[in-house]
């Protein structure tokens, strides 16, 4: 629903003439004047060009006036058009990126939740000072393999590694300070 409305808003853009802007009407306009459009670059408006008496060359001058006024819309059009696609492909990145690093960090808490049971029973069993000594010693190895990761399935498997190895930090503190 979220791209579709982007979608829209995009064609929407497309569709607005974006060299133009609204002009408030002078104080002494009546009141059913409708409102008229100037360029909105400080580039002066081209006139038309004058009258020769020829009436063929006169339409082509007409003519040659109209195409550049379309060909200079048409530019700004398709920058328009480009700026808006250059925002949505920023919107869908980012989109992308928000699901990736909810997935790192889920595979965190993953291995987390996983192994806590576990490395609390070897606190107990192998002592509490020696299985912290080796949480810290996984958690300063994973936090450096964190940042090599080379991509995003290695970050998966490193960060779910990172959260099993420091699974048993709570259960041997809570087993030292007993």
């Amino acid at each position: 629903m979220r791209t579709l409305f982007l979608a829209g808003a995009s064609l929407l853009a497309l569709t607005t003439p974006a060299f133009a802007q609204q002009v408030e009407p002078p104080a002494d306009a009546q009141s059913g004047q409708l409102d008229t459009l100037e360029p909105a670059d400080d580039q002066p408006v081209k006139e038309a060009p004058k009258p020769t008496g020829d009436p063929i060359l006169d339409r082509l001058n007409a003519l040659e006036a109209r195409v550049s006024e379309l060909e200079t819309e048409n530019a700004q059009l398709r920058q328009q058009a480009e700026l808006n696609q250059s925002r949505l492909e920023t919107v869908e990145t980012r989109a992308a990126k928000n699901a990736q690093f909810g997935w790192a960090l889920s595979a965190f808490a993953f291995g987390y939740a996983l192994l806590q049971t576990p490395s609390g029973m070897a606190a107990d069993r192998l002592g509490a000072r020696r299985i912290l000594a080796a949480i810290v010693a996984i958690w300063s190895v994973f936090t450096g393999l964190t940042a090599l990761a080379w991509n995003f399935v290695s970050l998966l498997v490193i960060r779910f590694l990172f959260g099993a190895g420091e699974a048993g930090a709570f259960p041997g503190m809570a087993r030292a300070l007993r």
